[in-house]
């Protein structure tokens, strides 16, 4: 089963900034426990068949006993940890018996559906990649230094997606039911907080990120395809969450706070975000005059105070006492999503919530 257990952890892409501690208010890992206890948000019993696979029961128990196994055990009591244990004990019944049903081993299967399917990037595309991601990579990085690290990245990703589409095939084949039920988190508001989105949409996310985060680089570019796919459905609403070892993330979310102060958040956060390796104090008062309208003086006077620092603060608070462990993590109507997953797993979430209105 190691190629099947590779597959499913590139299945749940769960990102690595999602799994470390946060630094900031003690509270933090207080909340966590509370949450993963459900204690404080009722975590819904799990019923005694938690899924149908073509009629056939998956009961409890047998969930229960996955569900404990393996590196999933650590976030197994959270919505997606639970869920991500019910996504493997299905697939896994899945690829056992498509493999049963060739008279192949399941390695063999995944050699014959996955590896055999991916083939070397084009040189053109190599090249493209490096160019779109380069702002990210090191100051004095070149494409001939840097083209292994691109191919690698690239081959990796077009084995996340041959994975993904063989196994929404098996499942799209199969009549699958679930019926685990997800707990719901009321984040208390915050006056002021940036908002991407109409105030009428029917489906509400709030972020929490850090600007120097890499995976957060990832989850802003998938927020903006994710508005720009539902402009009247989706809203978002970003909240701090600063990792304690990122050491320029705070300062960062505090100049963030001073843009928006002036109505320029969303331009300022796009800056951060394409401009992640540089968040020295001297950066961030160089990116306040290429934000069209910032009043460069307005944003020192900001950077100099103390009302920033506070609203950042109010912002980790917030997220340790919803349970908010790492970044990036977003609550979709009051559930929890942690991780830059893919923008798929996003639209899944928001369709299903669309089709229920």
């Amino acid at each position: 089963m190691r190629n099947l257990a590779w597959g499913l952890g590139l299945l749940a892409l769960v990102a690595a900034c999602a799994n470390q501690p946060a630094g900031g208010p003690s509270t933090s890992s207080n909340a966590s426990t509370t949450a993963a206890s459900g204690t404080a948000f009722g975590v819904p019993a799990v019923p005694d068949v938690v899924a149908k696979i073509n009629g056939v029961d998956v009961t409890r128990a047998e969930f229960e006993a996955v569900s404990k196994a393996g590196e999933i055990e650590a976030i197994v009591k959270l919505t997606q940890g639970r869920e991500q244990a019910l996504e493997q004990l299905i697939v896994e019944r899945l690829v056992k018996a498509e493999a049963e049903k060739r008279g192949l081993s399941e390695e063999a299967l995944f050699k014959a559906e996955v590896d055999d399917k991916i083939v070397p990037p084009p040189e053109d595309a190599i090249r493209g990649f490096y160019e779109a991601n380069k702002a990210r990579m090191p100051p004095d990085s070149t494409y001939e230094s840097m083209r292994e690290q691109v191919v690698a990245a690239m081959t990796k990703q077009d084995r996340s997606k041959a994975i993904r589409t063989f196994l929404d095939g098996l499942k799209a084949a199969a009549k699958v039911e679930t019926f685990l039920t997800s707990f719901k988190v009321d984040v208390p508001a915050r006056q002021g907080a940036p908002v991407k989105g109409p105030a009428t949409a029917k489906v509400k996310i709030i972020e929490f990120s850090d600007f120097q985060c890499p995976y957060c680089t990832k989850a802003a570019d998938t927020v903006k395809q994710l508005i720009e796919a539902y402009p009247n459905d989706v809203s978002v609403e970003y909240r701090h969450f600063p990792l304690g070892f990122h050491d320029k993330a705070h300062r960062a979310a505090e100049a963030s706070e001073c843009a928006n102060e002036q109505g320029k958040f969303w331009e300022y956060h796009d800056l951060l975000f394409a401009n992640q390796q540089a968040l020295d104090e001297a950066s961030l008062s160089s990116y306040a005059g290429q934000v069209p309208g910032l009043d460069a003086a307005k944003f020192a006077t900001c950077m100099g105070g103390a009302t920033a620092k506070a609203t950042v603060d109010e912002d980790m608070k917030t997220g340790a006492a919803v349970g908010m462990s790492g970044t990036p993590g977003f609550y979709i109507n009051g559930e929890m999503l942690a991780g830059a997953l893919p923008l798929e797993e996003f639209k899944k979430r928001i369709d299903a919530i669309l089709a229920a209105k």
